[in-house]
């Protein structure tokens, strides 16, 4: 019997057991890999090809091009290169997720999302969205950031469509909407079993239940029970988060180059659209209205 001091991975080689908290892919995660999915980090030397995924409790770390692929991490994201989504491709970060580019994605990151060049993706992004380096670009899609964007370029000369919202966690809108479905929900599962307790204590008043019945009977206590705990957590946790919500938003976006037409920009319940070329400037709430003011 061996006890590890560490989550990772095992490795027997050369007589010995070890567990490395890192797991190393000297290759591509291709058809001789297949997916991955370990308790520890990730590195891959290789590129991810589409169609694989990796899953890792830690950081995920990519020195090739991750195509239409799904990566999940509890921590970081490191894309050394970046990634063509294809539509397809998924990148969810418990931590942050860094990348020289990524285009036509799904993004998720509970922390700050950095790259010099995002196109044409979807960005969920708790803290801040950066687009630094050479080109800075934000181009096309829908980027909801909780706290800042800072981005040399957003929209292009065509007039790209590209949605910020801004200066409410996207996460927290995504738990809202997601505990207002399942309440209901759990609502009426309670009231069924707590009909079909009456109903099984009034025919055990009247004649000892049978084997099954007894069973159905302890099966829908205990439903109650889970409904009950977990109702009071949810309608307390939903009350926290609209609580949240409701507070002023006091996102900001840092223009350090130029925003051109075609951009629509929301912080908390406020909007506007960019229909002229904006430079060097920020845009932050001001009451019940999104203003441009000095860099």
């Amino acid at each position: 019997s061996l006890l590890a001091d560490i989550d990772g991975q095992i490795l027997y080689a050369d007589g010995k057991i070890s567990v490395f908290a890192t797991y190393e892919v000297k290759a591509d995660v291709d058809n001789s890999t297949g997916n991955i999915n370990v308790v520890g980090n990730v590195a891959v030397r290789g590129s991810v090809l589409a169609g694989f995924s990796i899953e890792a409790g830690g950081n995920v770390e990519v020195e090739g091009v991750v195509e239409g692929a799904t990566i999940r991490a509890g921590g970081d994201i490191i894309l050394k290169r970046g990634m063509i989504g294809n539509n397809k491709g998924l990148l969810v970060a418990g931590g942050d997720i860094i990348a020289k580019y990524i285009e036509n994605a799904t993004l998720e990151a509970k922390g700050d999302i950095r790259s010099e060049a995002i196109l044409h993706s979807d960005i969920k992004c708790g803290g801040k969205l950066e687009l630094g380096g050479k080109k800075g670009l934000l181009v096309g899609g829908v980027a909801r950031v909780g706290h800042e964007v800072e981005a040399k370029v957003i929209g292009s000369v065509m007039s790209t469509v590209t949605v910020l919202e801004v200066g409410v966690d996207p996460l927290l809108r995504e738990r809202l909407k997601f505990l207002r479905q399942e309440i209901p929900s759990m609502e009426e599962n309670l009231v069924k079993a707590n009909q079909a307790i009456n109903l099984l204590k009034k025919m055990d008043a009247v004649q000892r239940l049978a084997d099954d019945r007894r069973e159905m009977l302890a099966k829908s206590t205990r439903s109650k029970f889970y409904y009950e705990s977990h109702l009071r957590e949810y309608r307390s946790e939903m009350q926290d988060i609209e609580a949240r919500l409701q507070q002023d938003a006091a996102g900001r976006i840092r223009v350090m180059g130029a925003a051109h037409n075609g951009v629509r920009v929301s912080i908390g319940s406020c909007s506007m659209y960019v229909k002229e070329t904006l430079q060097y400037c920020t845009l932050y709430r001001d009451g019940a209205d999104v203003r441009v003011g000095p860099l």
